[in-house]
């Protein structure tokens, strides 16, 4: 993912060209389709996607009586972002699924 598409990620607006040019050094295009399980809820996160076109539906409980939908994600937006805020040199579990509601290209990274 270019720096100049990670500029316009609000989670990233505010980094110098510099970094944004490292950044985009760590991120990797991926595609997804419908149903496929992009984020495994429980699971230990370790970056974030930017969803680059596409829609992905955030779950809490995916596959049970509770499940909820808690967010969906079109381009230019991110998610779990958590395992990358809340980590401050920590392991962070997700606290949701996420999957693929069409067919989604998403950059990973961090």
């Amino acid at each position: 993912m270019s720096a100049e598409i990670l500029r316009q990620v609000w989670l990233f607006s505010g980094l110098s060209r510099d970094q944004l040019d490292a950044l985009s050094s760590f991120t990797f295009q991926k595609t997804f389709y419908p149903g496929d399980l992009i984020v495994e809820e429980g699971r230990t996160g370790n970056g974030c996607y930017v969803v680059m076109s596409g829609e992905v539906e955030v779950v809490k409980g995916l596959g049970t009586q509770g499940e909820k939908v808690l967010a969906q994600r079109g381009a230019g937006e991110v998610f779990g972002e958590m395992a990358l805020l809340a980590g401050c040199g920590r392991k962070v579990r997700r606290s949701a699924a996420a999957y693929g509601a069409s067919t989604v290209s998403a950059a990973f990274g961090m």
